[in-house]
């Protein structure tokens, strides 16, 4: 698959802009981004992909920034994919919680997809 040099170009123009530490590659810009800079990052992301007719390919640690804006969700447990699917079908408790190796959560809401916590005690 090929994507258009200018998309590939606004990408990485996007997550240069949002670097933080020198000598970060492009695509491993995310982790260190406050909050706003993750969200703005998503949405030229959404956007470029909506207007471009690209495919988006994101890996995070943020279930629920995924889930907020990935139209799909892959979920890897030890490199093995174990869910592929929906953000309401991929963030499943049960199965979260076998990944993860701790109790989570699910807050569903009809306004919002549906968001994962901790179950701390």
């Amino acid at each position: 698959m090929s994507f258009p040099a200018a998309s590939a170009n606004a990408c990485s123009s996007a997550a240069a802009s949002c670097r933080s530490r020198p000598g970060d590659a492009p695509g491993r810009t995310q982790h260190v981004l406050d909050l706003r800079h993750q969200i703005e990052l998503c949405q030229l992301l959404r956007r470029l992909s909506r207007e471009r007719g690209i495919a988006i390919l994101m890996a995070s640690h943020d279930l629920n920034l995924a889930a907020a804006f990935a139209d799909r969700l892959a979920l890897l447990d030890q490199g093995q994919l174990v869910a592929d699917g929906s953000p309401t079908d991929v963030l499943d408790p049960t199965l979260l919680s076998r990944v993860y190796g701790l109790h989570l959560r699910r807050i569903d809401t009809p306004l919002w997809r549906p968001t994962v916590l901790p179950d701390i005690k």
